[in-house]
């Protein structure tokens, strides 16, 4: 059986996120990034697939509630380790990136990598 996770456990974190980068942003803290990051999210943001935006946020969500989720693994069928990204999606990370504006797919989850997709690391 898959992980679970719960809808109200995702927002609120969202939430409390969200909220310390925009007081980080707004006092001018400096942030050290390392430079793959950086540049591996400038390829997420500039690619016209949208669905990798919460593809990504869902996945980093699913591991800080629950380690022991396999983030490559985001279809309950896939087996223990794996979890619902259409769920997590459906329920907390599109409503949370549509209330903030920011661009995402119009389409359910995930749909340009349908067909059974698991992440590579």
């Amino acid at each position: 059986m898959a992980r679970s996770i719960k809808p109200e456990a995702a927002k609120a974190l969202l939430a409390e996120l969200f909220s310390q980068a925009e007081e980080d942003y707004r006092s001018g803290a400096s942030l050290e990034i390392p430079e793959q990051v950086c540049s591996a999210i400038e390829r997420l943001f500039a690619s016209e697939t949208q669905a990798y935006r919460e593809a990504l946020a869902g996945c980093a969500v699913a591991r800080i509630l629950d380690p022991e989720i396999d983030v490559r693994l985001p279809a309950t069928d896939d087996g223990a380790t794996a979890f619902s990204g259409r769920s997590l999606a459906d329920h907390a990370i599109t409503p949370f990136l549509r209330a903030r504006a920011i661009p995402i797919s119009a389409s359910p989850y995930l749909s340009a990598l349908r067909g059974g997709a698991r992440f590579v690391a």
